[in-house]
Formats: C-alpha cells, structure tokens, sequence
C-alpha cells in the first residue's frame, strides 16, 4: 500500500543533514481507508475497552496507535449526543452572532468565527453539552489505554487497575468549530459560499518540539505561571508539554459524518516515530516560543506525506501531540462539527517537575468556578471529577 515511484519501489520522503536521514513513507490514500472506501480505518470503543488480551481490537488499536501515530476510535457518541451536541453548537454560534439563523443559509455570512480554522471563540467553551462529552467513559476509557500501554505486555487487568488507569486520565478544555458549507444549490449565494472557506490546508506542531524534547525549564515556568483567573490560561496550558509529562494526545470528537471534501484535519503518519532525526535536520528552525513555525519547504514536504482523517459520526481522531497534523478547507455542501480535546496523565504532568500540585489546586479552583458560571457543574459525573480534577478541592 505504499506508494510506488516508476521502478515500483516505495517512495520516501528523503532528507539528510549533517550525516542524519530523516525519511517518511508516502501511503496511498487507501491505505488507512476502510473497506467502503469514505472513511479513515477505526476501532470500536467498547471493544477497546475490554480486557487486553493478545490479537483483540484494544491490542490492534493500541499497536495501530503506537506505529502510525494516530487512530480512530468509533461508536463513542450515540446519534441523540450527536445531534444535541450540533444543537448546542449552533444555539452558541446563533447568540454570539446576531442574525445567523440555522435554518437560512442567506444569513450564514453572519456567523462570528474566530482565524482559520473557524473556532467558537478565543476562550473555552464551558457549555454543559460539551462538558458533558468531554467526560465521556467510552472515550475516557480508550484514552486510559494509549496513555498507559507503554511497557506492557497484553494481559488481563483487575478492575481496580482499569479503575486507577482511568481516574489517572485528565482532559483539557477548548473550544469547538462549525465548517459552514460551501457548496450551495441556490445561484445567487455560490460566490459567497465560497468565502466560507476555512484557510489553506496546513500543518503545524502544537508544541515546541525542541522544549518537548529537552524537557526544557522555560515550559515549567510558562504552566506554573498560569494562574487560571484568564479562561484562557486553560488554551495556553495546551501548548506548554515537555516529554518528562509522559504523553500527551490531542482529539477531534466528530458529531457528523465528515468525508474528504467535507474539511477537517490532516495527520503525517509516523512523524513522531522520527521527530529526533526531524529537529536534527531542522535545528534552523528553533524559537524560543511555545509552539513552532515551520517553513514553506518544511510545511509542503509534510504537506505532501498528509493524510486527510475521514470521519463517521460519532467517531473520535486521535494523535500523538508529536504528530505533525493540520487542517484542510471545507469544499462541500456539507457542514463540519467538531469538538477538541486534550489527554494526559494527571500523575505524569502534574507530577513531573516543580509545583506540579500546586497548579492542580489553583486549575481545578478556577473550573469548578466555570463550571458554576456557566450552570455546567449539575452535569458532572463521578468519572467527571477525576477528568476535571474537581477531587482535589
């Protein structure tokens, strides 16, 4: 399934650099489709969830995850979360934007969303929809396995040990975006359809690769800097992950069926697998800031090893934070849910480094105080507490 030069044989993406090679293989396109062809390969949540035992889909997903540097997981929203969390998306947008309606595409125009990736807002979003899927067991459940396979061999777990795994599991809160579309029958509305588009595809790193990798002092002093009275403390927390905090993942939770013209987001398979030769070769490109700019040269190479994720309703992408991913417009009729999310070890990252716990307090004090702002803290379940961190206070 790689894809072949004229000799037919695979093509790699080939660099080299004071003695190091950094290379990339370049899949075909149906290499991470499923059988139909529309929709990017995926693993069934509750089956993840079972017990580990050799050949079963929670090792296939785990080993899928630990090569490419991504994965799907499906069937984690039902079809009524799904359609009450569009709503919920659509009550936001509609009361932040005077005179967008749903139902009537004239008034679309309207619609205010935030730089190219047409984000709700600046800040999080605390909605009670979208608290509630942020603590999701399905999805709690399957991250709990990507954050704590390292190391171990497929075996039976106790239910305490699933227990411990999944109250160690802490998640971020973000934003979410609505793709309008596009692509419109009515003659009169095409040229101004077209302005929907989000910006050009892309790809990016939501860290700096370098910092990550030194476990760099400058990132424990950004996060115990954050005093979370701002909301958005909670998207700058985002950024600031060194590799001491063990791994970090980040996640599109998809509310609608989302095909390849649909827009959405784009992963470089095994980007992180060769991220160590990657900043060799690019060390031209460090900065001392909390996230990186790659250059046009880099940005079109990885561009070109991009994977467009596919998604079904319901289903949920996720990727190493080491994983080069981005972002491609909407070029359909079609319009675009999704909700971002961020998982990691609340032992590891809070554990790792100076004031670690101290910074638990004060986050954990300024969500329950969002929460009962934002008449969220009614919809947080028992699982919810420990994601949140709320059992601290």
């Amino acid at each position: 399934h790689l894809a072949l030069g004229p000799d037919q044989t695979p093509i790699y993406a080939k660099s080299k650099y004071m003695m190091v090679e950094f290379e990339l293989p370049l899949f075909e396109k149906s290499y991470f489709r499923d059988e139909e062809d529309i929709y990017t390969t995926s693993f069934d949540a509750k089956m993840i969830c079972m017990n580990h035992s050799p050949n079963s889909e929670r090792y296939k997903f785990s080993e899928f995850f630990k090569k490419f540097g991504f994965v799907v997981i499906r069937d984690v929203f039902s079809s009524e979360i799904c359609d009450r969390t569009r709503n919920a998306m659509w009550d936001i947008m509609e009361r932040q934007s005077p005179g967008l309606d749903r139902t009537d595409s004239t008034s679309w125009r309207n619609m205010k969303a935030i730089g190219k990736y047409s984000l709700s807002s600046r800040s999080p979003c605390f909605n009670p929809v979208l608290v509630s899927n942020r603590q999701n067991r399905l999805l709690l459940g399957c991250l709990a396995v990507l954050l704590h396979f390292d190391c171990q061999q497929p075996q039976e777990q106790s239910h305490e040990e699933n227990d411990s795994s999944l109250q160690d599991v802490m998640v971020s809160h973000d934003r979410f975006t609505l793709y309008r579309p596009t692509v419109v029958e009515d003659l009169t509305l095409q040229e101004e359809a077209r302005t929907f588009r989000t910006g050009r595809s892309n790809i990016h790193l939501d860290l700096n690769p370098w910092w990550w990798a030194e476990s760099s002092s400058d990132v424990f002093a950004g996060v115990n800097s954050l005093t979370y009275s701002d909301p958005q403390d909670f998207i700058r927390e985002n950024n600031l992950v060194v590799k001491s905090m063990g791994r970090h993942v980040q996640c599109v939770l998809n509310f609608h069926d989302n095909e390849e013209a649909d827009g959405g987001t784009l992963v470089v398979p095994q980007f992180a697998a060769q991220l160590p030769q990657w900043l060799q070769i690019h060390a031209s490109l460090r900065k001392n800031m909390p996230w990186s700019e790659l250059s046009p040269e880099a940005e079109q190479t990885l561009l070109a090893h991009a994977h467009r994720v596919t998604l079904r309703e319901g289903s949920v992408l996720v990727w190493d934070q080491t994983t080069a991913h981005g972002s491609a417009p909407n070029m359909s009729k079609n319009a675009r849910y999704a909700q971002f999310l961020k998982a990691f070890s609340r032992r590891q990252t809070f554990g790792s480094g100076p004031g670690g716990q101290t910074r638990l307090l004060r986050r954990s004090t300024a969500l329950r105080n969002q929460f009962i702002a934002a008449n969220a803290l009614e919809v947080v379940d028992e699982l919810g507490t420990y994601c949140f961190g709320l059992d601290v206070l």
